[in-house]
Formats: C-alpha cells, structure tokens, sequence
C-alpha cells in the first residue's frame, strides 16, 4: 500500500520546515443577502486543497448602532483529505477509480461571510410572509 499524497506532502513540509507556506491567488467576492444574513461567495472555482490545509473559519463579535453581530467567515472548504475516488471510470477529470487516489479534489472555495446577531432570542411573535 502507498502512502497517500496528504501523508507525502506532510512529511515534506515537516522536512522543509515552516518557513515555506502555500499560497493562493485571491478572487473577486460578490455580496448578497441570504434569509437575512450577509453572505460573500466566491465568483470563480478555485479548487481547495486536497489535504485539508485551505479549511478556515473564524468568528468575530461588533458592534453595528446598538446591536452586537457575530461574523462568521469559512473557506467551505474540507479540513480533512478529500482527494476524489471512485469517479474515475466516469470520466471526471482528476478522479481515481474506486479505491484509487485521484490526483485532484472537487471541493472549490467558497469564501462564507455570514452576519448574524450577537445574542438571537426568542420571538415573541410572528407573522406569514
């Protein structure tokens, strides 16, 4: 059995050290609001890292006027191996076969920017829209 590419390229950066890091070429975002919260997503597919290293999220509580949001950004991407298999006899391009290793990841980036309220309570009423 190999190793796998994730395991391989650990090793590698072991041996080289943490001076060198990947990088990634930023894209356009566009903004719009989904079910109330503000949300950015990636205008082109930029292909996530197959072991796991491009997966983020963060959190962040401000202040807007009187209320305090909370602001939750993410990659959308796997933090996990996510090499693709089994679609390889489909003809998906960087696929393996079933049981194979494919070359490449689906996952793409998705750039999530969500706003929502600090401290969400109960209503204590509603309405049909």
């Amino acid at each position: 059995s190999q190793p796998s590419q994730c395991a391989l390229r650990s090793a590698l950066w072991f041996a080289i050290g943490e001076h060198h890091r990947l990088i990634h070429p930023m894209k356009l975002v566009i903004f719009g609001t989904v079910l109330g919260a503000q949300v950015a997503i990636a205008s082109a597919a930029t292909k996530c890292d197959a072991c796991g290293s491009d997966a983020s999220y963060t959190e962040a509580i401000s202040t807007d006027g009187t209320y305090q949001k909370r602001t939750i950004t993410a990659s959308g991407c796997p933090n996990h191996y996510n090499y693709c298999t089994g679609k390889g006899s489909d003809g998906v391009p960087g696929c393996g076969n079933i049981g194979a290793e494919g070359s490449q990841t689906e996952a793409t980036v998705q750039n999530h920017a969500f706003e929502i309220p600090a401290s969400p309570v109960i209503a204590t009423s509603t309405y049909s829209v």
